[in-house]
């Protein structure tokens, strides 16, 4: 088996190694060359799999408490804790902090 992390384009963009004989490690950085929006790619799978896309304000409306409207956005939504905190004005740790608080109080 060779590891042949020097030449792994995959290690060089995720910090992965990629396992396997020469002619896999040369199948595989094809692939990830031909991939030149790979992250983008991840970006979008991951909105994908949002279900519903209401914006904050209509999850503030609609929700309890402020933090559940940020979870709620958060995980539906897929906005960014970034995104969350300059729509508020609050720092992205701070969204951080609540969206957890909120999560540990529904026990989840």
């Amino acid at each position: 088996m060779v590891i042949d992390a020097s030449r792994s384009l995959t290690t060089m963009r995720t910090g992965n190694c990629c396992f396997g004989n020469g002619d896999f490690v040369a199948r595989m950085q094809v692939i990830v060359a031909g991939s030149a929006r790979l992250d983008q790619a991840r970006d979008i799978a991951k909105v994908q799999q949002r279900s519903e896309g209401k914006t904050l304000r209509q999850y503030v409306a609609e929700a309890a408490t402020r933090e559940e409207a940020m979870w709620l956005a958060h995980a539906r939504s897929g906005l960014t804790m970034t995104q969350i905190g300059e729509e508020l004005g609050l720092s992205t740790a701070r969204v951080s902090q609540l969206i957890k608080r909120y999560q540990q109080g529904r026990g989840t």
